[in-house]
């Protein structure tokens, strides 16, 4: 025993550890919120960035599509002035909306399309005009012109729209690849004309007000330093709180620089740390910055902070979270090593008589002494050892004398049967009629069913849970011997038999209706002489199970069975229900029923 204890440790040592074990969630709950405070101090720092960033980048994208959506919308105003003007000429401006919508004159026509396609729309941009059928019948792309766009965005939104903005990616038929365009449009009913006016969004970069911008630059702030701003792929600040129009390499060396504005443009978004250089010394301090790109302008906007100004207070309360932890463990530590020492040794006493009861020796005793407690519990164990040896002493008798009835029953039923079948076999000898003789082999086939169970819970008598037995091998030497029973017929068997646990009385009615229906399929063919199918399948389903029994004449259709009623008799003792199938070449008897429910 004390080499037992010497392997495995002391009861003194075990109760130290366990109750190290037992501070454990202790520490790792002030780590944890110590953690957790970090973690949410960092999340919500660049959550206020990422607000700070995604915000300054929708007002630029917001001041470009309101400077874009202005000039547009004046450009096409001009084009719809110019074309009432000429409705107005041909004396069609006040006709009536049923008269709508009307064709000016090819000439006219054509003059104005020429006249829309020389204004100018930005540096590059120009009008076009669609009718409501999606056909663009004026471009300045020649293969566009005249043909139907009406399933190609943006015209398909165009028709469902036909005034107002709209931002999209084109390709004219002489470029690459598309770019980010905008239009503004407008419906002239008269003609059944939506006249657009287009250009690409980034020749109109140098029209937004800057001066907005910068105001809302210098409104964010970050903590005591946090701030954000504008560069550009040169590194010079577009916005900024104190340093616009500056170049950034005055406050970083320039390899740094190259490598954090690569980043930016790279990556398009993110979050990144550089060290930077205040403008008030030479001091560099580490900066956590949250990046976005502006492809209209290739500009990146950021929001950045200084990281020691919310880690001081972080790594203020980390220390004092761990200084309390420590405090207290060392606290906790000494009071129990104090109380563990003075119960040690009658603890040890009450785990040695134990640890004797666990190998075997029921009889041992732990002595009682020490505090009241322990003395209560030595007081308990000792009760409860000799209660466990006198429960245990008459379990053992109780269990031995039922297991050598139990044998004694099944070894009675088993030699009752065997001669009830020896009785069988010699009346069958001196019955004279072929009807008797086949009325004694159907019962002697039955009887032998009941026979092999039990003597199938005898062989398998270790496998057994409780008074269930696995089916598989009692149905498969079942049905052999059912068919080595008809010798007069060739049989071709195959047998699908999951491994389900039946209780006995079930295995005998299943056994009972297998021996019925296999029997039923091979007498159908005794006289031919024809080989028989016999195809047997047992499929657990959970809390059902499902006995097929396939065969390639029709004996199992309703009423052919020749004993129709006892097969009846047995589906209903097992609760099943039953499914006949006669199909071209065979027929099918199909069975559902409940494992647990008792027969």
């Amino acid at each position: 025993m004390s080499q037992h204890r010497s392997k495995g440790g002391s009861i003194k040592s075990r109760f130290i550890v366990i109750v190290l074990f037992s501070l454990l969630p202790f520490l790792l709950a002030v780590g944890s919120s110590t953690y957790v405070v970090y973690l949410l101090s960092a999340d919500y720092l660049q959550t206020q960035m990422k607000s700070s960033t995604r915000t300054l980048h929708n007002l630029i994208g917001s001041l470009l599509r309101n400077s874009v959506r202005s000039y547009l919308r004046s450009k096409v105003e001009v084009g719809v002035d110019i074309v009432k003007e000429a409705l107005r000429e041909q004396g069609l401006a006040d006709l009536p909306e049923e008269e709508w919508p009307v064709s000016l004159p090819p000439e006219l026509e054509e003059r104005l399309v020429n006249s829309l396609l020389s204004f100018h729309v930005g540096e590059s941009g120009y009008y076009y005009g669609i009718r409501s059928d999606g056909t663009v019948f004026f471009h300045p792309d020649p293969k566009i012109a005249g043909s139907n766009q009406r399933e190609r965005e943006p015209v398909k939104e165009q028709l469902l729209l036909r005034n107002g903005y709209l931002e999209y990616r084109w390709r004219n038929s002489d470029e690459e690849e598309p770019k980010n365009k905008a239009l503004y449009m407008a419906y002239i009913p008269e003609l059944d004309w939506i006249l657009s006016a287009t250009s690409y969004r980034e020749e109109f970069v140098h029209i937004i007000d800057l001066a907005a911008l910068r105001r809302t630059i210098n409104s964010v702030l970050i903590g005591k330093g946090g701030y954000s701003y504008v560069i550009d792929r040169a590194g010079t600040f577009i916005a900024h709180p104190y340093l616009y129009g500056k170049d950034a390499r005055g406050y970083m060396p320039a390899d740094e620089f190259s490598s954090i504005l690569q980043r930016f443009y790279a990556e398009g978004e993110g979050i990144a740390s550089y060290y930077w250089r205040t403008p008030s010394g030479n001091k560099r301090r580490l900066k956590i910055v949250n990046f976005k790109y502006i492809p209209d302008f290739d500009w990146i906007v950021a929001t950045a902070f200084y990281w020691d100004e919310i880690g001081r207070p972080i790594h203020r309360i980390v220390f004092f979270n761990l200084l309390m932890a420590f405090l207290s463990s060392v606290v906790l530590f000494a009071l129990v090593y104090r109380a563990n020492t003075s119960i040690g040794r009658h603890l040890i006493r009450i785990s040695e008589a134990l640890e004797r009861a666990s190998a075997g020796d029921l009889s041992s005793r732990s002595a009682e002494g020490g505090p009241r407690e322990i003395r209560e519990l030595s007081k308990n164990v000792n009760r409860f050892l000799e209660e466990l040896e006198n429960k245990t002493g008459s379990l053992a008798a109780s269990l031995e004398e039922k297991e050598r009835l139990l044998q004694e029953i099944q070894h009675r039923v088993k030699n009752n049967l065997q001669m009830i079948l020896s009785l069988i076999n010699l009346q069958r000898n001196g019955v004279l009629t072929e009807e008797a003789v086949n009325a004694l082999e159907k019962t002697h086939r039955r009887i032998t069913g009941m026979a092999m169970v039990y003597d199938h819970l005898s062989r398998t008598r270790e496998q057994m849970i409780g008074d269930r037995l696995s089916v598989r091998n009692f149905l498969e030497e079942y049905i052999a011997q059912i068919v080595s029973s008809h010798n007069s017929v060739s049989c071709n068997v195959v047998n699908r038999i999951d491994a389900v646990m039946f209780s006995r009385d079930l295995s005998i009615y299943c056994g009972m209706l297998v021996n019925e229906l296999i029997s039923a399929a091979i007498d159908s063919k005794a006289i031919g002489g024809q080989s028989v199918l016999i195809d047997t399948e047992l499929c657990d389903e959970g809390e059902n199970v499902r006995l097929t029994i396939k065969t390639d004449s029709a004996a199992f259709a309703e009423g052919d069975l020749p004993e129709e009623e006892l097969v009846d008799v047995l589906s209903q003792q097992i609760h099943g229900t039953v499914h006949r199938e006669v199909f071209d070449g065979g027929s099918r008897f199909e069975i559902r029923f409940p494992v647990g429910k008792a027969v």
